[in-house]
């Protein structure tokens, strides 16, 4: 059974959610840090379980009044990885198809957008945009200019 505990809203989960935190050892790992996730500057923050394990989270930060940011310090336990599915006209992951929903939902009368650093290409962003589009069902649009988020330079989407 999967469920969505946002933890800014419930803090039953923290302790759980500590033990998720030291447990990463991915080349992002210093994002995960209590300090660096900028949970004060989070409207929401889901979590999402599975048989009451976390599977994966990530936040929804405020960059201005109008201008909210989705998938914020998206991260997904190892052990989940693998349910990925990826071909050429699907890719699926438990991140778009539960926690940015929710996101969304809280964002209603904002500007929604997703940032990453991790596509290098242009032509690898527009695939995650159109794929995210199709997961969401919704239009993504690309923005062509990049944006600087804490110190990267990400390339940015809007969702409508």
């Amino acid at each position: 059974m999967l469920t969505i505990i946002d933890l800014l809203k419930d803090d039953s989960i923290w302790d759980q959610f500590l033990e998720v935190l030291e447990e990463i050892d991915d080349e992002l790992k210093d994002n995960y840090t209590i300090k660096n996730l900028r949970l004060d500057e989070m409207i929401c923050f889901p979590v999402l379980f599975k048989n009451n394990d976390i599977v994966c989270f990530s936040g929804m930060q405020k960059i201005s009044d109008q201008i909210y940011r989705v998938a914020t310090r998206y991260y997904i336990r190892k052990k989940y990885r693998e349910h990925f599915v990826r071909s050429h006209s699907k890719r699926q992951t438990y991140h778009w198809k539960y926690l940015v929903p929710y996101q969304l939902e809280m964002a209603k009368g904002k500007t929604t957008i997703f940032t990453t650093h991790l596509c290098k290409s242009d032509r690898s962003f527009q695939y995650l945009v159109n794929e995210v589009s199709k997961s969401l069902g919704r239009k993504v649009t690309y923005v062509s200019e990049e944006k600087i988020f804490g110190n990267k330079i990400q390339k940015v989407a809007v969702i409508d």
